[in-house]
């Protein structure tokens, strides 16, 4: 009881008056010295848990995040409170600002929370400077970044269990409101969380309305995608619009304005000013739509987001939940609304696989194989013609097939080597791995198209990909808050494919087994089709009644 108050007290000290059942259990498992891993939805507070860990714990908490821009929100929402020092660190400060914000964070009389790019903390002279200092937790924020086969890959996650080892090895807190089963078993096994808990919140959105609008021609979407803005605009509030492309982004930023909807575009092309020029419009309610690439929104916290419009489908389900979750933070009712041309996701499928580049892959091991000495990071990006980024890739792909390692000294030091001199063996196994990787990237792309051009409630199918159907829950179950039940077409999808069912005595989350695909979990059991992820292969989906004939998933 007295460790609950203690917990309050400090809370309150931060401005925050209640803690949610999942963030207070969290906070609690920190400050046991337990791994923690949140899958929570967007919009649930996940920042209040480290924030409130922060003035708790001993030493620095260490708070990872993609972001820069949103670093600095970050920052900002407790620079009112003498509860905790926030700073935050990155390639965009000056030598003497950096210098100090290292000072701060070392005279700091409160708790501190340090927020770090991954880059940031891959650097040597940031470990090195956090060996000096007590670093009481480790925050991986967007913990999904980390996982290959998840819909937001970035290399430089690859690194952060090496940094936490270097720094003393902590507990690690991973967040993300986009995981899947099979992306949060690679979130635990890549960033080593030893028996964590796991507090999975309710991904449910209820209130938020799900709809698909279908079209044959690239002319008819346009038309779709600004009858709808602009009828939402003028109605309901603020509003965003992701499309494939950055021209798409300018042309209906120009087709709104024709109809006095104040609208901006954004990607990745734009200056740094500019983008941050968006986001701080877009926050402070200056502007009514926001038309952008998938580079905006990570960590984006607007409340009055009404609304959510795809001009063409994201690569997975994943994506899709997590930028139609930026609708409706306030819990008041906002919609959803993704504008489906099948051929559109033959564009996806192009993006969303990440082909390696076998030159970078070789030339990387063969520097490791060469060496005398356990080779560092840093002497693997100094080669020709090697990225940071490629190098990160090439590195990952290497140790996944069990070629490279990375072993570390007693004095601190860290390098490469290997375990398989044989390069042509190995490069033979990179591009297993990488075609394995591609066909679950396809998979997901699929998933998505399920999605779009099934007839069963939506919600329903969004919460059985991410394993989280009640155990109860029926084909006859509908949200009543999706076009699919709202239309009766869920329930003539239910009659049509109740009609070649096949009982194959499986549920969601039971391992099984596939004479081609090897072990998977099942995702969704519909009276007409079975879904599994495969370990090595992504999703798959199979008649019932084929299945059954066949007898072609068997118990793992």
């Amino acid at each position: 009881m007295n460790a609950a108050r203690d917990i309050d007290r400090h809370a309150a000290e931060l401005g925050i008056d209640h803690l949610k059942p999942d963030q207070r259990r969290a906070v609690e498992a920190l400050l046991a010295g337990c791994d923690v891993l949140g899958v929570l939805a967007s919009g649930f507070g996940k920042s209040v848990v480290y924030r409130v860990a922060a003035t708790m714990l001993d030493g620095v908490t260490v708070v990872i995040s993609p972001l820069i821009a949103l670093q600095h929100d970050q920052v900002l929402a407790v620079a009112d409170t003498d509860a905790v020092t926030a700073v935050a660190i990155h390639s965009g400060l000056s030598a003497s600002r950096t210098e100090k914000a290292w000072r701060r964070v070392a005279d700091a009389e409160t708790g501190v929370l340090l927020y770090l790019t991954p880059e940031q903390a891959a650097r040597p002279e940031v470990r090195e400077r956090l060996t000096f200092l007590s670093v009481g937790a480790v925050v991986v924020d967007e913990a999904h970044c980390i996982a290959a086969w998840g819909h937001d890959f970035r290399p430089a996650y690859l690194r952060i269990a090496e940094f936490a080892n270097a720094v003393g090895r902590p507990p690690i807190l991973a967040l993300t409101a986009t995981a899947p089963p099979p992306v949060r078993d690679e979130i635990v096994a890549r960033l080593g969380l030893t028996e964590p808990l796991l507090v999975l919140g309710d991904v449910d959105r209820p209130g938020i309305h799900l709809s698909v609008r279908h079209h044959a021609h690239a002319d008819d979407v346009v038309s779709a995608v600004v009858h709808d803005v602009v009828d939402l605009a003028r109605g309901a509030g603020t509003g965003l619009v992701y499309t494939a492309t950055r021209a798409a982004t300018t042309q209906y930023a120009d087709l709104f304005a024709q109809h006095d909807v104040r609208a901006l575009a954004y990607h990745g092309g734009l200056s740094a000013r500019d983008r941050n020029e968006v986001h701080r419009r877009f926050v402070s309610g200056d502007v009514d739509v926001v038309i952008a690439t998938s580079a905006f929104g990570m960590g984006i916290d607007n409340p009055n987001v009404r609304f959510v419009v795809h001009a063409a489908p994201p690569d997975s389900l994943e994506r899709y939940y997590q930028e139609f979750g930026r609708a409706g933070r306030d819990g008041e009712s906002a919609r959803a609304i993704l504008h489906y041309r099948a051929e559109d996701l033959g564009l996806q499928n192009f993006f969303a696989v990440r082909r390696p580049n076998q030159k970078v892959v070789r030339t990387v091991l063969r520097a490791v194989v060469a060496a005398t000495d356990p080779l560092p990071t840093d002497a693997i990006t100094a080669l020709p013609s090697v990225s940071a980024r490629s190098a990160g890739t090439a590195l990952d792909l290497l140790e996944r097939v069990g070629a490279v390692r990375l072993n570390r000294g007693d004095d601190g030091t860290a390098g490469w080597v290997d375990l398989d001199s044989d390069v042509r063996a190995v490069m033979s196994r990179v591009r297993a791995a990488a075609e394995a990787e591609e066909s679950a990237a396809t998979s997901r792309v699929e998933m998505m198209r399920h999605y779009a051009e099934a007839g069963r409630c939506r919600r329903r199918m969004l919460l059985e990909y991410f394993g989280a159907a009640p155990d109860d829950a029926t084909d006859d179950d509908r949200c009543g808050r999706c076009d699919s039940c709202e239309s009766g077409r869920a329930d003539r999808t239910a009659a049509a494919a109740g009609s070649g069912s096949a009982d194959l005595g499986l549920a969601p989350g039971d391992r099984v087994r596939h004479e081609q695909w090897g072990e998977g979990e099942v995702v969704s059991v519909e009276p007409d089709r079975v879904t599994a992820h495969f370990d090595e292969q992504g999703y798959r989906t199979l008649a019932s009644s084929v299945a059954r004939d066949r007898d072609l998933l068997k118990p793992a």
